[in-house]
């Protein structure tokens, strides 16, 4: 009877590093460096793949955490063989992941949708790039290595050609050609340098906007500091999130009375319910307003609440 193989192979990813030294063994600083870079990948593609904004700083978020966290429960020297293990979650995650009977763990199915997008040779953000990149380097400058999974069975190699090949698809895309742009975003950086005048620009899906301005401009922007500012100008996107523009105009977004209603960042629930002053359960008739003058509309609302 064959062997049944245990739980932890269906969770297992297998890593092969090649290196000018790795057939004696690799050194502790390159494994080091290497694993964070492909954690690192992990987490953006993972973020990219949820649409959600750059972390600038801070630990990961527990979706980041959950996205990367993987173990290594084996090694063997040869060219280097790494078997790591998707964990139920990181040691330090804010939020567990419970598991469910049948369901793959997040750093499994992330890792298997790299690995499919860097076989089937799509296009992937600059910074996903640029820590398979590191990840690349760290086992020197002939470096690569390969990974396979379960559903990945056969070995999805990392090398330079495949690093030059993947800047290739956002470098030489069509999102290159300059032309007049309109970005609307938060205006969070300035630097008034004479020979370097720029402001730092995210628009609400996490691009980033490198501007130039002019003397002309420079009044203007240092009222615009923190402020959804509407932008007007010459430039391109660089990659998925990254973009530069020549500034002709700035301004104080339309709906800039209203920003405050807007965050980049996560408010507590207690805090928004102290601030609408609600001290207890609303019920339906809290949809009501004594400005709804059309006979109508005011008769389908009381037959809404009689429900």
């Amino acid at each position: 009877m064959p062997r049944r193989k245990p739980l932890s192979d269906e969770r297992a990813a297998i890593v092969y590093l090649h290196g000018p030294k790795a057939p004696e063994g690799v050194d502790l600083d390159a494994l080091e460096g290497f694993f964070s870079a492909l954690r690192r990948a992990l987490r953006e593609f993972d973020r990219h793949a949820r649409g959600a904004r750059p972390r600038t700083k801070g630990k990961p978020s527990p979706d980041e955490q959950r996205a990367a966290a993987f173990r290594l429960v084996r090694f063997r020297t040869g060219s280097g063989v790494a078997t790591i293990e998707a964990a139920d979650l990181p040691d330090d995650a804010d939020e567990p992941q419970l598991p469910i009977h049948g369901t793959p763990l997040k750093a499994l199915v992330t890792m298997d949708g790299l690995l499919d997008a860097i076989k089937t040779k799509a296009s992937l953000a600059s910074d996903i790039v640029d820590a398979l990149d590191d990840a690349q380097r760290s086992l020197g400058p002939t470096g690569r290595f390969a990974i396979k999974t379960k559903n990945q069975p056969r070995r999805v190699t990392v090398d330079e050609k495949v690093i030059q090949r993947l800047r290739a698809t956002f470098e030489d895309s069509p999102p290159r050609q300059a032309g007049a742009l309109t970005i609307v975003g938060r205006l969070h950086s300035i630097e008034t340098d004479q020979d370097k005048r720029v402001v730092g620009i995210r628009t609400a899906t996490g691009a980033e906007w490198v501007c130039s301005y002019d003397d002309r401009l420079r009044p203007v922007v240092k009222d615009l500091l923190e402020r959804i500012v509407e932008a007007r100008g010459w430039g391109l996107l660089t990659s998925p999130e990254r973009g530069r523009i020549d500034l002709s105009s700035v301004a104080a977004s339309v709906d800039g009375e209203g920003e405050s209603m807007f965050s980049f960042d996560e408010i507590p629930i207690k805090t928004l319910v102290e601030r609408q002053g609600v001290n207890g359960p609303q019920g339906l008739r809290a949809l009501r307003t004594e400005e709804l003058e059309d006979d109508d509309a005011d008769a389908l609302l009381d037959a809404v609440l009689d429900l």
